[in-house]
């Protein structure tokens, strides 16, 4: 009864303001430290799971949109202190490592690097482009495998990855000294319990930097349901937790699992610090201001006419206050002095949950971990990814005009 009524309130709160489409003035969104998000939206496939804008690799597209990604750079307002910098899709190892190397110079002419990282499908991460990575300054690297049954990828339509290519690329980025972090999901249609658990112990044996096991997202624009009920996918997580453990992980967030204590968490700063996002459906997260990039064919259209054109959204006070709540929890551990910034609803959420014994001293307990496990879920699946969700759009008409006018394909 109380998650129901915590997910509630927390996706009611993170939800209830909607994008609105138009003119963006960037130089009115400065900030002093911020990450630096980059968007490759191209695939050679478009998996069933994934909520993500993507389009389907085209060599042509691909060039616009390295000659758009730099022009975008470079009319930015990009001064202050980066405090990382990460490549997310799509598939940004479908970029060659020149193409990516020619993108970060064109940002590191603006400011200095810090703490560059990147996702990419496991069969196109060599020893080579790992190699050139490490030397362009990469020091992490995460790779979607999501799992290792053929029955539950084919149904999903993704390659299969073997244990061999995964053990290759984590030896390899360990001679490199770059992390690697191995993405799971449970609750994939066509894929069983048992092998997923086979799947999770099989990682743990090759022993990259940290493994993430995602249950499967029920976000708009995935038309698939899962297999599992989110309780069963707790309980997997669970299971997979006790593996993971006997073979040294540690658990860091809800869902992340790692043999260090620096973690490699894409998005774990998105909740609560601001980021500037590049490319066709790059999220912003700049003060109260949410901004998203338009998709590829109008984000050429944009570029092309020296134009700024975004998805905006304003996020009040009592909405952050609650999302740093989630981050909090998410994280396992919650600062106090948080707390105390909190709205009166989400100061008496968390009261509730110590004197119910899912807190005790700060710290999310066992019994916490279901409480958590169904927020974060709920978090995820409420954002609202307006590109691909026409609802989260206020005035939807002018954007689907612009959209058709530039003749965008959207996934």
């Amino acid at each position: 009864m109380m998650a129901s009524i915590a997910q509630r309130m927390i996706s009611k709160n993170l939800s209830k303001v909607k994008f609105e489409f138009g003119e963006i003035n960037w130089d009115t969104l400065r900030t002093d430290e911020f990450g630096v998000y980059v968007h490759v939206p191209f695939c050679t496939r478009l998996c069933a799971f994934c909520p993500f804008y993507k389009v389907l690799y085209d060599e042509d597209l691909k060039d616009s949109y390295l000659d758009a990604l730099k022009k975008e750079i470079e009319s930015r307002p990009l001064d202050g202190k980066m405090r990382w910098l990460y490549m997310g899709g799509g598939t940004p190892n479908l970029l060659s490592v020149d193409e990516i190397g020619s993108i970060l110079s064109v940002i590191s002419d603006r400011v200095e690097l810090q703490d560059i990282g990147m996702e990419g499908n496991p069969n196109r991460f060599t020893g080579d482009y790992i190699r050139k990575l490490s030397r362009l300054g990469f020091g992490k690297i995460s790779t979607g495998v999501e799992s290792l049954s053929a029955e539950a990828l084919k149904r999903v339509n993704r390659e299969k990855t073997s244990p061999s290519l995964v053990r290759r690329i984590v030896e390899t980025a360990n001679e490199e000294d770059i992390k690697t972090n191995v993405d799971l999901m449970t609750g994939l249609p066509g894929q069983s319990v048992e092998s997923f658990l086979r799947d999770v112990d099989i990682l743990g044996r090759i022993g990259p930097s940290q493994i993430t096991i995602y249950p499967f997202l029920a976000i708009p624009g995935v038309r698939i349901e899962p297999s599992l009920s989110s309780e069963r996918m707790f309980a997997v997580i669970e299971e997979s937790g006790q593996i993971l453990e006997e073979y040294g992980y540690k658990r860091d967030s809800i869902w992340i699992f790692a043999q260090t204590s620096e973690i490699y968490d894409s998005s774990g700063d998105e909740l609560v610090n601001d980021y500037l996002g590049f490319g066709p459906a790059a999220f912003n997260t700049i003060g109260q201001t949410q901004a998203v990039n338009p998709p590829l064919e109008l984000y050429l259209d944009m570029i092309k006419e020296d134009s700024h054109l975004a998805l905006t959204k304003q996020v009040d006070k009592a909405s952050e206050n609650w999302r740093k709540l989630a981050h909090e929890l998410y994280g396992l551990s919650v600062d106090e002095k948080v707390v105390t910034e909190l709205p009166f609803g989400a100061r008496f959420m968390y009261r509730i949950l110590n004197l119910t014994g899912n807190v005790h001293d700060g710290k999310v307990t066992k019994k916490g971990l279901r409480f958590v496990h169904g927020v974060t879920k709920s978090v995820v699946e409420s954002l609202p990814f307006p590109i691909g969700n026409k609802a989260a759009i206020e005035n939807v008409s002018e954007f689907m005009t612009a959209l058709e006018n530039s003749g965008t394909i959207t996934q």
